[in-house]
């Protein structure tokens, strides 16, 4: 696992599946999800959030990294959009 420093996050993108109203599981494109599930917290984060929680990060502005094969994405804390509450 990667751990965050700072003002920064780890997460991970989490997958959507797409359906067409027939029911036809159409093919992943990760471009497409806008939700990231966050993976690591540095220990200079104000905002409040969880490890596991879901939130909307701006893609644009992500570092992405690879390790054991994973997909991580390193985002600083204000370019969180917003977060999913239930």
């Amino acid at each position: 696992m990667i751990e965050a420093i700072g003002k920064r996050l780890v997460i991970e993108r989490v997958e959507t599946e797409k359906r067409t109203s027939g029911g036809i599981v159409l093919q992943y494109d990760h471009t497409q999800s806008p939700r990231a599930r966050v993976v690591s917290i540095g220990d200079e984060v104000t905002i409040k959030v969880t490890v596991g929680e879901e939130i909307v990060p701006d893609w644009n502005k992500v570092a992405h990294t690879k390790h054991e094969n994973r997909d991580y994405f390193i985002i600083d804390q204000t370019d969180i959009f917003g977060r999913y509450v239930e």
